[in-house]
């Protein structure tokens, strides 16, 4: 059951918050299934999320309201 009040990207399967580490736990485990650099944050997906969505031709003040960014300076 979804908590939209809560309005979580990431929850757990009763809806409410996921504890930081088992969000962290499981991005560690699937950076290591992917091969990829154990360097690599979570918060990296966020400026990915941003630059894929630019590059794919998103408005700016979209990609903006989508990061929460309080104006499109900090998200440019």
């Amino acid at each position: 059951m979804y908590r939209h009040d809560l309005n979580l990207v990431l929850c757990r399967n009763d809806g409410n918050h996921m504890p930081k580490s088992t969000l962290f736990n499981a991005f560690q485990r699937i950076i290591k299934r992917a091969e990829l650099s154990e360097d690599l944050r979570i918060h990296s997906l966020r400026h990915t999320y941003a630059v894929l969505m630019l590059e794919a031709g998103a408005d700016i003040k979209f990609v903006q309201e989508q990061l929460g960014h309080g104006s499109v300076q900090i998200t440019s």
